[in-house]
């Protein structure tokens, strides 16, 4: 499918997006959509009429459909962002690649290995482009943290450690306490299945090998209000590589707050974190107790891939 206009008379391209899933996650997917000068959101859709009607009523979006096959025929978007729960995902990316889209799909991208691979494989297959909504992935703190390895500040790789805190009174973990029927309940994993990719995604591609993975789950929040559901909000996993180890927190007892750490064979132990807010005026990475790291500028120096 042509991109609208024509890149080589020197005009911008402006990719023309539609969004499936208007639920919490498309009111972020649309703000950033909108800081984009090159893309214009063309519809959003939804299989229940209220919401999509709503979100395009408070977003001012010209188009909204119940009928996701119907969007992608009278819209041809360039691209589809893909906000459903996960146990949609594969069958809405193959519906979109079908119809030429290239994909932006929210995380988890599918349920297990096999529906994510099912869809990588489609997708290449194709010659469409995919990527997954990873919050933290293009963060000031994960574009350091790969400088500082590829510029050999850290030195090799020895340990990581990733850490999210979870607030389950937050907007979205008070709806998924409160409502035995969320869709969150039908995951697996439940609430930590939805959100274990930010945990992984900054620090997987460090690892080394197929590690080996302890993990250990369970519920050590009591709230008054809680429904009967279980709801594991505890995690520990402990990921074991050749020569690379891992260690992974997920908790709704932490201060709601994603915090890498790495440690490396040139770096004492604990004497490189990144703590958030991340300095974003080029000031310094680095702990008091080791000698301040200027920032270098991320457009030329470091690559986000």
């Amino acid at each position: 499918m042509p991109l609208t206009g024509d890149a080589s008379d020197g005009d911008p391209v402006t990719l023309k997006i539609a969004l499936v899933g208007c639920g919490k996650a498309a009111e972020q997917h649309i703000s950033e959509i909108r800081k984009l000068k090159t893309a214009s959101l063309v519809a959003v859709c939804d299989v229940e009429r209220l919401m999509a009607e709503q979100l395009a009523v408070r977003f001012g979006i010209a188009n909204w459909y119940v009928d996701f096959d119907e969007m992608l025929s009278r819209e041809r978007p360039d691209v589809v962002h893909i906000a459903t729960p996960p146990q949609s995902h594969l069958d809405l990316a193959i519906r979109a690649v079908d119809a030429g889209c290239h994909l932006l799909v929210e995380k988890p991208l599918a349920l297990n290995y096999e529906e994510t691979a099912q869809i990588i494989s489609y997708v290449e297959q194709h010659a469409r482009k995919l990527t997954v909504g990873y919050t933290y992935y293009f963060d000031p703190v994960a574009r350091m943290l790969r400088c500082l390895i590829a510029e050999g500040v850290v030195g090799e790789p020895v340990h990581l450690e990733s850490f999210l805190g979870y607030n389950l009174n937050g907007p979205f973990g008070a709806v998924v306490v409160s409502d035995p029927n969320h869709w969150v309940h039908q995951l697996p994993g439940k609430i930590i299945h939805n959100v274990l990719d930010h945990l992984l995604n900054k620090i997987v591609e460090f690892t080394d090998g197929s590690p080996v993975v302890q993990a250990y789950a369970w519920e050590g929040t009591e709230m008054p209000g809680r429904n009967e559901t279980e709801l594991p909000d505890e995690l520990r996993a402990l990921l074991i590589g050749e020569r690379v180890s891992a260690y992974v927190t997920f908790s709704a007892r932490l201060i709601p707050a994603p915090s890498p750490w790495i440690r490396g064979r040139r770096c004492p132990a604990s004497s490189v974190v990144w703590p958030r807010p991340f300095p974003r005026d080029g000031s310094t990475c680095a702990k008091a107790d080791v000698t301040p790291y200027a920032l270098p500028d991320l457009s030329t120096t470091c690559s986000p891939a």
